[in-house]
């Protein structure tokens, strides 16, 4: 990345929003934060979040990030307030063009240097909750925000950052939050030479059997980073401060559960309906979906049953369907 500025207005100010979306996909085609297959649909949202923008007569970064709220009403029925939706397909809407506008924002401001802290603050919205559901899978447009921070965070040459970025890396792979605390050097399979491995061995519990899980480029990416910049002993994503609190107990998986929270907070996510799990239930009902039961039940450890329930977990509405119109 290029480290040009330091004020986020002088960066942002200086692009359209196709340019930004360009650079979006440059950090995309380096990273891979758009899962595979997923492309059309994240192209289709920004689209519709430029011909908003068109509409507004909002020509730069800059007037998009600072009209956020303004723009967004775009995707609600007659304008309506951020904070209450009539129905929850439009709550989706507008969940979903927020949070990819957040990442491309954030991607196109670290391009060239400019401070994040102010790009997540003026996205942080007080939206209309997206649905009821407890502990919900995340969806794609939250996945793809996720990946971004936790890219952002392995540019900032921290320990600490570098352990969110790994644990929200490894949950997405699809292993569960107590099990990223375990991973050591020795449980990536086929390192190459950059340092980036293709399967990682998840160690399992009570429910979930010890198995191989495979890595997706984005993972590579990261697991390749906290291998090289993470303890070279012991478990790469957990320090015990006593030693009863051993990799795997349940005061490290209170550890990672709490850096994943933090992480929700920190770019905007921070909804009931969310939960430190919904990043591995993500992987396990896209691969249902995208790929067979089969292949999710590999990825989770679980039985087809078990399985199944997870990739399926319901996603009550917000509100009742309600026949509404949006402009976009």
């Amino acid at each position: 990345m290029s480290h040009a500025s330091n004020h986020p207005t002088i960066t942002l100010d200086g692009f359209s929003l196709d340019e930004a979306f360009e650079i979006f996909l440059d950090f995309d085609r380096t990273w891979s934060v758009i899962p595979h297959g997923c492309h059309h649909e994240i192209e289709a949202a920004w689209n519709r979040i430029q011909n908003a923008a068109n509409v507004a007569g909002i020509t730069t970064l800059k007037v998009a990030l600072d009209r956020l709220p303004a723009l967004l009403r775009n995707f609600t029925y007659d304008g309506a307030a951020l904070s209450r939706f009539a129905d929850a397909a439009t709550s989706a809407k507008v969940h979903q063009h927020r949070n990819l506008f957040t990442a491309v924002t954030l991607a196109s401001a670290a391009n060239f240097g400019a401070d994040l802290e102010p790009v997540y603050k003026a996205t942080d919205l007080a939206l209309h909750p997206r649905t009821t559901a407890v502990n919900r899978p995340c969806e794609l447009d939250e996945i793809i925000l996720l990946r971004t921070h936790a890219i952002l965070l392995t540019e900032r040459d921290d320990a600490d950052q570098l352990k969110t970025a790994g644990i929200l890396a490894l949950s997405d792979a699809g292993l569960l939050v107590k099990e990223t605390t375990e991973i050591t050097r020795t449980d990536f399979i086929d390192v190459d030479d950059d340092l980036k491995p293709a399967a990682v061995v998840a160690l399992g519990n009570s429910v979930t059997t010890d198995r191989l899980v495979m890595l997706d480029p984005f993972a590579q990416h990261i697991s390749a980073a906290v291998i090289n910049g993470r303890p070279a002993k012991g478990a790469l994503l957990y320090t015990p401060r006593k030693d009863e609190n051993l990799p795997g107990s349940a005061k490290a998986q209170a550890s990672a559960t709490g850096v994943i929270t933090t992480a929700f907070k920190h770019v905007g996510l921070h909804y009931a309906d969310l939960a430190p799990g919904s990043v591995r239930a993500w992987r396990i009902a896209h691969t249902w979906e995208h790929v067979s039961g089969d292949a999710a039940c590999e990825i989770s450890g679980m039985n087809e049953t078990r399985t199944e329930r997870l990739a399926h977990r319901q996603r009550p509405l917000a509100t009742p369907v309600t026949a509404s119109v949006t402009r976009f």
